[in-house]
């Protein structure tokens, strides 16, 4: 069990950076189409 949770923290962990990284793609996108 204590190893199940290790990995689940550690893949989530890995989720969040490439949403994170995502999301900063994204929103500088989104703001130029906003823009225009």
């Amino acid at each position: 069990m204590w190893r199940s949770n290790r990995a689940r923290r550690t893949r989530r962990r890995q989720h969040q950076s490439t949403t994170a990284k995502e999301n900063l793609s994204a929103a500088p996108l989104a703001g130029r189409d906003d823009g225009s």
